[in-house]
């Protein structure tokens, strides 16, 4: 229900972090779900790099405190593959200690619990921030102003 330009998955992919998201700064939910169902992003930022520090719905953070909304895009390289199959293993391994109590029950997580349980563990998650560049599709009217932006 997303078409995104070619130019947000290429800064993505070009990252040089091995675990990165997609976060749009414009945060263009809130105008459509309001700011409590927004998968907001909250960073850190040391030198040029920008962590996650937050990432997911109602994670305690207020509006002025995001950089943007998660644009549902993730890159693991090889290198994170081991960290996120860690948190993998970890929802859904009975004999781990017990998930976060906000990830109660396991099946009814999201892509941002298991990344906001990767950085909670200490993992880098970089935040590749962009103003703009996709759409969210619901409707007809939705996708004929998609195809006047993106080339599909």
């Amino acid at each position: 229900d997303i078409v995104f330009r070619a130019s947000c998955a290429r800064r993505l992919a070009e990252c040089p972090s091995q675990l990165a998201v997609l976060v749009n700064s414009d945060v263009p939910g809130i105008q459509s779900k309001g700011f409590n169902d927004v998968e907001a992003v909250t960073v850190a930022t040391s030198g040029n790099a920008t962590g996650v520090r937050r990432i997911g719905k109602r994670r305690g953070v207020g509006e002025d405190a995001i950089a943007g909304e998660f644009g549902g895009l993730v890159k693991v390289g090889a290198g994170a593959r081991a960290t996120i199959d860690g948190a993998i293993s970890r929802l859904f391994d009975s004999s781990e200690a017990t998930v976060p109590w906000w990830m109660d029950p396991p099946t009814g997580c999201s892509v941002c619990d298991l990344l906001q349980m990767a950085v909670d563990g200490g993992a880098a998650v970089r935040a590749v921030v962009v103003s703009g560049g996709w759409h969210e599709v619901n409707t007809p009217h939705d996708l004929m102003r998609v195809r006047n932006d993106v080339a599909v």
